[in-house]
């Protein structure tokens, strides 16, 4: 058996460079393209949300039969359509951006249901149905400081 020659090694390195690069570009695109379907489904499931919700509150209709909130209940659930939709996009936002979410989450929307003993009923129904959400965004929800302050009386640490 001779051996392998410069050119030869030289060329079977260009060979599997050339197949790494092309693996990891492929391998990228499939994760880009997964990236855009998943954005896609969640913006044509939210447009359906928002038609729902915007229905309920223009032909007086109650999904929940029981809601407490009367007439806020779609607005309810307009805001807790928002708060998912951070929660989905979260990673693709800035901190700056997020903190801004985190302000209007304490100084507006928790301040809102608190405001209302119906709207935190109704609240509190949704996040124990679940509703269509995530078990992570309720969790995230239920967590959140100023939900634990306003909805169960925690002090802030």
């Amino acid at each position: 058996m001779s051996d392998s020659s410069p050119l030869q090694v030289a060329s079977w390195l260009a060979i599997c460079l050339s197949l790494a690069v092309n693996l990891y570009l492929g391998v990228t695109t499939l994760r880009q393209a997964r990236a855009t379907a998943r954005r896609q489904a969640w913006h044509d499931l939210f447009a359906q949300f928002d038609h729902i919700n915007d229905y309920e509150q223009a032909h007086d209709v109650r999904v929940y039969s029981d809601n407490e909130s009367g007439s806020a209940a779609p607005l309810l659930m307009h805001h807790l359509n928002l708060m998912l939709r951070f929660h989905v996009y979260q990673r693709l936002i800035t901190r700056e951006e997020r903190r801004g979410f985190d302000r209007w989450l304490d100084g507006v929307f928790f301040p809102w249901i608190a405001s209302s003993t119906p709207l935190q009923n109704d609240l509190q129904r949704v996040l124990t149905h679940g509703d269509l959400y995530p078990d992570s965004f309720l969790k995230w929800l239920r967590e959140h400081p100023t939900y634990l302050r306003v909805m169960c009386g925690e002090r802030a640490v």
